[in-house]
């Protein structure tokens, strides 16, 4: 499952440790998005079924990422189908996942082989 982003879900600790209800894990990865992001989370606020399901989502996709409400906004499935590609919150996300930007360039690509 890819993210709006170009994350995949299925490497990401928040998903990891969601799917697998794994509350070690989601404590670990609290504490470095309180050093990340500037600000205390909890455990509990670490919960994700991938930003494009249907289902709850945690307290980072709720308040913090620019990134899904854009997407939904312009009705789009990846950021790789934006016009504006890539804009200043997207290379917020690459500075700490550059693989995001590869898979969204690869979708590009695709994009326009079609």
């Amino acid at each position: 499952m890819k993210s709006y982003c170009g994350l995949n879900c299925e490497e990401c600790e928040a998903f990891i440790a969601t799917q697998n209800q794994d509350n070690r894990l989601k404590t670990q990865v609290a504490q470095r998005w309180s050093v990340l992001y500037g600000r205390e989370f909890k455990p509990e606020e670490v919960y994700c079924n991938g930003c494009r399901s249907g289902g709850t989502q945690g307290i980072y996709c709720q308040t913090m990422c620019r990134i899904k409400p854009c997407c939904r906004e312009k009705q789009i499935k990846t950021c790789a189908e934006c016009e504006q590609f890539a804009c200043k919150d997207l290379k917020e996300v690459f500075a700490f996942c550059s693989d995001a930007k590869k898979k969204l360039l690869d979708l590009k690509k695709e994009s326009f082989k079609i």
